[in-house]
């Protein structure tokens, strides 16, 4: 005979519960790694020169707060990213 059968009918919904779940965390799980491959690298979306000096300065930690190189870089993303408009 069917083994889920043979289970008590508490059991028989202990046993679909699970493996709706079960099936449900697999899906879920299939769609994340599926978004996953479609989104690009955040450094990809600048390309050239700045987004080179960005990746060394985000490399270099605290001394690169101090790296004319590195605030000349992050004061061209800040202007790109706001437009480029003056601050208040």
């Amino acid at each position: 005979m069917n083994r889920l059968a043979q289970l008590p009918p508490a059991g028989r919904v202990v046993a679909v519960v699970f493996l709706t779940l079960l099936m449900v965390t697999l899906l879920i799980t299939l769609e994340n790694r599926a978004r996953a491959g479609a989104a690009p690298e955040p450094s990809a979306k600048i390309a050239g020169a700045p987004a080179t000096d960005l990746s060394r300065c985000r490399a270099m930690g605290e001394a690169a707060l101090g790296d004319p190189t590195c605030q000349a870089a992050w004061a061209e993303n800040r202007a790109r990213f706001f437009g480029g408009g003056a601050r208040p």
